[in-house]
């Protein structure tokens, strides 16, 4: 709530917009990609799920080898892709790139991965292709206070 009021869009956390009418979005999960046979198949899925709003984590298995490019088939539905892991910078400018040359230059970049303040300017500086931010656990989580950061 006090992110909220102090200029955050939103929450990925449903109880927290029930509880004080807080926009509630998010993105898929990287379960979600592992349930499926294979990572088109729950792209595919996902957009069928939600046509409004498809925004695709990229970065369950390998961005640019098969994230981008089945994010890609997926096509005119997709709102935007999301990235987790790796040289958020780096890659942010080759998906760019790879999205433009597909005619999806309306799809959005959103970055995630236990993003501060000193992170962000990072990427930024770096020249990163990014439209939108994820910033939740160091948002949350005094620095002093442990976070349990892992991939299952």
């Amino acid at each position: 709530r006090a992110a909220y009021i102090g200029g955050a869009v939103g929450t990925a956390t449903v109880l927290a917009g029930q509880m004080f009418d807080i926009p509630v979005s998010g993105t898929m999960a990287h379960s979600w990609v592992m349930y499926y046979k294979d990572e088109f198949e729950a792209f595919k899925h996902y957009a069928e799920n939600y046509p409004d709003g498809t925004v695709l984590l990229v970065d369950t298995y390998d961005v640019i080898g098969s994230g981008i490019p089945n994010a890609i088939r997926v096509g005119k539905r997709l709102k935007g892709i999301r990235i987790d892991s790796g040289d958020l910078a780096y890659l942010s400018k080759k998906i760019r790139k790879m999205l433009d040359d597909a005619g999806l230059e309306d799809c959005k970049i959103v970055v995630s991965n236990s993003l501060d303040e000193y992170t962000i300017t990072s990427i930024l500086q770096q020249g990163g292709k990014i439209d939108s931010f994820g910033v939740g656990e160091r948002l949350i989580t005094a620095k002093s206070d442990p976070v349990f950061g892992a991939v299952y």
